[in-house]
């Protein structure tokens, strides 16, 4: 099996341990290479640093533009303390996230 890359559960914690480094990041980013999905969240998570639900509960429509474009920043209120956040879609999500759309444009249902 793989070896673990910078996050990793200490026994008997509920806690785990942030990735402090970009070295780390970087590792990460390759490992997830070939899962554009699996990409796209950990990228928008670092870039914005949404928690896991908030993450996974935003839809194609909080994203895009009414002519199906991505849009420069998105609204998203957190689900654990109701604050609005504002955040910008910067150059390294959009790389992320053009593949994903075009893929489901495409009509791809595996991205």
């Amino acid at each position: 099996m793989g070896r673990k890359i910078g996050v990793h559960r200490v026994k008997g914690s509920k806690t785990v341990t942030s990735i402090k480094t970009k070295r780390a990041i970087f590792a990460i980013r390759q490992y997830l290479a070939d899962k554009p999905r699996d990409l796209a969240l950990f990228v928008c998570g670092i870039n914005w640093g949404l928690r896991g639900a908030d993450l996974c509960a935003l839809q194609w429509k909080d994203l895009l533009t009414d002519a199906g474009d991505l849009k420069k920043t998105i609204t998203v209120t957190e689900s654990k303390n109701q604050n609005t956040r504002h955040l910008t879609v910067n150059s390294k999500v959009k790389a992320v996230l053009l593949p994903l759309l075009k893929a489901r444009q495409e009509g791809d249902d595996n991205s």
